[in-house]
C-alpha cells in the first residue's frame, strides 16, 4: 500500500486504467433508465402514480429538503440538460417513451463522461494510458475539439 501514497495513485487513475466509469455516473446512468422504465409504464401502475405524485402542501420548516424527486431532477439534468430546475414531467416525458432512444441517451451519456474524466485527468507516470478502447478515441477528438473552441472550457 505504500506504492498509493509514494506513487500518489488515486482512484480516478486506476478507474481510467481499467476504463471504469465513475461510480456516481453508474448510479445516475441506473436512475435515468429507472425514469424511463417508469415512464413507459401504464399510468394506473402504482410505480408511475408515484412518480407523478404531488403534494401541493409545502414542507414544514427544518424538514427533509433532499428528495428522491430531487434527486430524479438532478439525474435528469446531468444527462439531459435542458431539463428545467423544477423538473416537470412534461419536459420529459414524451422523451422516454422511446426506450432505444432513451437507452441511447444514458449510454452516450455515461461514455462521454468517461471520456471526458480521461480527458481531464490524463494517464498517470506510472500506470500508462491504461486500456483505453478504441471507441472512445473520438470522443476525447471531440472534447479536445469543444476545448479549444471554447476557451478552455468543455
Amino acid at each position: 500500500m505504500h506504492h498509493v501514497a509514494e506513487y500518489q495513485i488515486k482512484n480516478k487513475h486506476i478507474r481510467n486504467y481499467f476504463s471504469v466509469p465513475n461510480p456516481i455516473d453508474i448510479i445516475r446512468k441506473r436512475q435515468f433508465n429507472l425514469l424511463g422504465k417508469f415512464a413507459r409504464m401504464d399510468p394506473t401502475r402504482l410505480p408511475r402514480k408515484f412518480l407523478t405524485a404531488w403534494v401541493s402542501h409545502p414542507r414544514r420548516s427544518g424538514g427533509q429538503h433532499y428528495t428522491l424527486r430531487n434527486s430524479y431532477v438532478e439525474t435528469l439534468q446531468h444527462i439531459l440538460p435542458n431539463i428545467p430546475d423544477n423538473g416537470t414531467i412534461d419536459s420529459w416525458l414524451p422523451l422516454a417513451q422511446n426506450r432505444e432512444q432513451w437507452k441511447s441517451l444514458g449510454t452516450e451519456w455515461i461514455k462521454h463522461q468517461q471520456a471526458l474524466t480521461i480527458y481531464q485527468y490524463g494517464p498517470h507516470p506510472l500506470l500508462g494510458d491504461g486500456i483505453l478502447d478504441h471507441q472512445f478515441v473520438w470522443y476525447l477528438q471531440d472534447i479536445h475539439r469543444r476545448f479549444s473552441m471554447n476557451d478552455g472550457h468543455v
